[in-house]
């Protein structure tokens, strides 16, 4: 009997364990995603030529409210596991603002482009893109949560395991942290280059 008992306590601390690596080196990702955003910001500074005609699109800055709110649903919504529709519309609002930040940010490197020197336009281009995928890849995860929690929570039974299981919950705040990230990396390269342009 005692056996089986250490064996069940074995497992779960197996599986928090599990948890607990997933989660590290989810963050581990975003310190080095940060190093990288805030390296060429950097670079770019370093070596921005002052004399040069700068011109950075006022779309940047439509791009950039319409991400600072696209993280707010996610932090309100996405606590509240149990509840559908709003997990749902938490979800979907996100993904319709982060699409619309898309549209936005290439609206604005084609006007940048076509108004900057190409120096600038070149860090420009390599940020914005790396961030563009980093937000792309984000929207489809997020999108196949939606339809994943959609299915899920329709059914009592799954609705139960969904909302007891620690992976499910850690799915929602590895999300919710990621959204959170690519608002701050932006609104920390939209300041950048609005000040120095």
């Amino acid at each position: 009997m005692r056996e089986k008992v250490d064996v069940k306590l074995s497992e779960k601390n197996r599986r928090k364990d599990n948890l607990l690596h997933v989660r590290m080196t989810f963050y581990l990702f975003l310190f080095v995603s940060a190093v990288i955003f805030l390296y060429l910001v950097l670079a770019y500074l370093g070596t921005v030529n002052t004399n040069a005609e700068k011109y950075f699109s006022d779309y940047f800055a439509v791009s950039t409210a319409l991400l600072l709110l696209s993280a707010y649903p996610f932090g309100r919504f996405l606590n509240d596991i149990e509840n559908k529709a709003n997990l749902l519309k938490g979800i979907s609002l996100a993904c319709i603002t982060g699409v619309m930040f898309l549209v936005f940010q290439i609206i604005g490197m084609r006007d940048t482009i076509a108004y900057s020197d190409s120096y600038t336009v070149k860090f420009l281009t390599l940020i914005t893109g790396l961030h563009l995928i980093y937000l792309l890849t984000l929207i489809i995860a997020s999108a196949y949560f939606m339809l994943y929690f959609n299915r899920k929570l329709s059914d009592p039974v799954n609705k139960l395991i969904v909302c007891t299981n620690p992976y499910e919950k850690l799915k929602l705040e590895l999300t919710t942290a990621a959204w959170y990230f690519l608002s701050v990396v932006w609104a920390v390269v939209f300041v950048t280059f609005s000040l120095m342009l």
